[in-house]
């Protein structure tokens, strides 16, 4: 959990102004994976916390827009292209993060509390096949 916590303090002081973009895919993943570790040690409360964090961070890469460019200091001036990426995948990346989540030990462990209920409710409406920007 504390390298996972590195990797996103990491991210976050690259992409100081929140201008993640390609990189929310990234950040859904350290987050999810971290959840799942404070499964196994019991944190729940620590759990749904990153299991949200990790959906928000897909949806917002299933948000962006076709280009944008970095504002955040390190980084400023370039540019995502969606273009130039491809998962291999039709589905987008909340579709694809929930798929993984109700396959996992953690999934089978939450489903039936109010939390974890909560977090499926929010995003399972925005999973689907990739947007035309995808």
């Amino acid at each position: 959990i504390r390298i996972l916590k590195k990797a996103i303090a990491l991210t976050e002081l690259l992409f100081d102004d929140g201008d993640y973009c390609f990189w929310n895919y990234h950040m859904s993943e350290l987050h999810i994976w971290v959840a799942h570790r404070y499964v196994r040690i019991h944190d729940l409360n620590a759990a749904f916390e990153n299991f949200e964090k990790g959906l928000r961070y897909a949806k917002a890469y299933d948000d962006l827009p076709q280009t944008a460019t970095h504002t955040s200091f390190l980084v400023q001036g370039n540019v995502f292209d969606a273009r130039n990426i491809n998962s291999g995948t039709e589905e987008n990346d909340v579709a694809r993060e929930l798929g993984y989540l109700f396959k996992s030990n953690s999934y089978q462990e939450l489903k039936d509390t109010p939390q974890m209920q909560a977090i499926i409710a929010k995003y399972e409406p925005f999973a689907g096949k990739k947007s035309v920007n995808q």
